[in-house]
């Protein structure tokens, strides 16, 4: 376009020359001059329209992986003079993928500010450096385009998605061949009445209101304060070896999506939950919500956080992970082994998690229905499981769905 711009000021100037000798009128002259002008004119302020703008941008937080986030931004103009045709760059990141941006192309008054929102979508979680941007300016005429460079240092974090996950137990109630656990795990079990619901699946006896079922017909239990709700605690793999898929659907990525979930679900019913993971350098990363007293979602965040800065590490094992975890465990909490691969190793650790008295839950993600599992020794994955479930450990399984989805299955 621009090019055609050119060829035609040239060709409008040649023409009035050529003509102007032909005719021997000197007025065409003085035009083809000034056709040949106008794009200086125009170069001239095309290169003012960027000077002295000062640009402010702010990320809306929280980003999650998969979806869609803004990013905002401020365009203050301190001269008299308006400023036209604007744009910003998205930048050219793997991780980034712009939508849309509102408007495409702004104006700046004379002392004014405009907002310019850019919808974008973070295609995998972690933590990105936000780095530079770039301002572009077209002259009048749009022959010339002008960029500037707008620095603008900072990070920016993606939460991992939290997708719906079937129920685990995750009580304890295993080992008492009852129920009550899970429902107190759930719905608490304090001494302050909060109402009444209709019963469900797993509620104990003894919180039956039976003066209302009686009037009503309908079985109804009184619900009580949260007072005391069942702590998670939740130890995650991230051994390299144990890692197959593509990016971002890799096991480790399946994991931590199902740890996000996990943790979700365990604060939405007043639980305190707690993360411990290996970093990439080896040392140990440790998130925790805090008090579950606590019913807002942002106690989440740090677990959240953690999660978005984990990254695979090769140096220690996931057994040997468990073993120095087992002294410093949270007390009274279900503790969620979220495991990539499963061996002899794995099962004597949580072994000796049972014999400590440790009420402990397994999720383990089955790497042979991920691409490129060819390097999976499925047949140690499988007893190893089979091992832990016969200690009387509850044992899940997390298959890859394209989708992402997160169906667990339950190793008999």
């Amino acid at each position: 376009m621009q090019i055609s711009k050119w060829v035609a000021l040239g060709v409008a100037a040649f023409c009035l020359v050529a003509v102007g000798g032909i005719v021997n009128l000197a007025q065409l002259y003085y035009m083809a001059a000034m056709l040949i002008t106008l794009p200086l004119v125009s170069y001239a302020i095309g290169r003012w329209m960027l000077r002295g703008l000062e640009f402010e941008r702010q990320f809306v937080s929280p980003i999650w992986e998969g979806e869609e986030a803004e990013i905002i931004y401020r365009v203050t103009n301190p001269s008299r003079i308006p400023r036209f045709s604007i744009s910003i760059l998205t930048p050219d990141q793997s991780y980034l993928k712009s939508v849309r941006m509102e408007p495409p192309l702004f104006h700046v008054g004379a002392f004014g500010t405009t907002t310019v929102t850019n919808v974008v979508r973070f295609d995998r979680r972690g933590v990105f450096e936000s780095g530079q941007f770039e301002v572009s300016a077209v002259d009048p005429l749009g022959v010339f385009t002008f960029t500037r460079t707008v620095a603008a240092d900072g990070e920016i974090v993606v939460f991992p998605s939290v997708r719906p996950l079937d129920p685990m137990e995750l009580s304890g109630s295993h080992k008492l061949g009852m129920n009550d656990a899970v429902a107190q795990a759930r719905l608490g079990s304090g001494v302050d009445p909060a109402g009444v619901r209709g019963y469900l699946p797993g509620d104990p006896l003894r919180s039956i209101h039976w003066r209302q079922t009686a009037r009503t017909g309908n079985l109804v239990v009184i619900e009580f304060e949260e007072t005391q709700s069942a702590n998670l605690s939740i130890i995650l793999d991230t051994t390299a070896r144990a890692i197959v898929g593509e990016e971002p659907d890799t096991t480790l990525e399946f994991a931590i999506r199902a740890a996000a979930s996990a943790a979700r679900d365990a604060v939405q019913h007043g639980a305190v939950v707690a993360l411990a993971a290996r970093r990439q350098d080896g040392s140990l990363s440790s998130a925790s919500t805090g008090s579950g007293l606590d019913r807002g979602a942002g106690q989440l965040y740090p677990i959240l956080d953690s999660l978005a800065r984990i990254e695979a590490q090769a140096d220690t094992s996931f057994a040997a992970l468990l073993l120095d975890k087992m002294g410093s465990a949270m007390p009274g909490a279900t503790h969620l082994l979220i495991m990539l691969t499963a061996d002899a190793e794995v099962a004597g650790a949580v072994r000796r998690w049972i014999a400590s008295g440790r009420s402990v839950a397994v999720l383990a993600i089955d790497a042979n229905t991920f691409p490129g599992a060819a390097r999976v020794d499925a047949e140690t994955h499988q007893a190893s499981l089979g091992q832990i479930a016969a200690m009387g450990v509850p044992v899940y399984t997390l298959p890859y769905n394209p989708q992402g989805a997160l169906i667990i299955s339950r190793v008999a």
